[in-house]
């Protein structure tokens, strides 16, 4: 059973130029912590890149997500969720 202490589903890195660390540096951290689910949600970005110091550049999307599929295949231990934070 994972409990709540082993969940974290709300984190930003870098790519939201407000916070530190990649998603590969997220994941290692996560594992040593001891958590089972991690989940990486930057801020949504938007086509026009409005609102460019708080959200990736929209053409860092694809790159994202690879990152995402990059941190699943070398933290196979860890069940790691791709998300975005949509302000409304």
């Amino acid at each position: 059973m994972i409990t709540n202490t082993q969940v974290n589903l709300h984190t930003h890195t870098v790519l939201c130029k407000h916070a530190v660390g990649t998603v590969k540096e997220y994941c290692s951290q996560a594992v040593k912590d001891g958590l089972k689910v991690l989940g990486i949600t930057e801020h949504s970005c938007f086509p026009d890149d409005r609102h460019p110091s708080t959200r990736m550049d929209y053409a860092m999307l694809e790159s994202y997500r690879q990152e995402i599929e990059d941190a699943k295949s070398e933290f196979p231990q860890l069940t790691i969720l791709a998300g975005l934070e949509v302000d409304y």
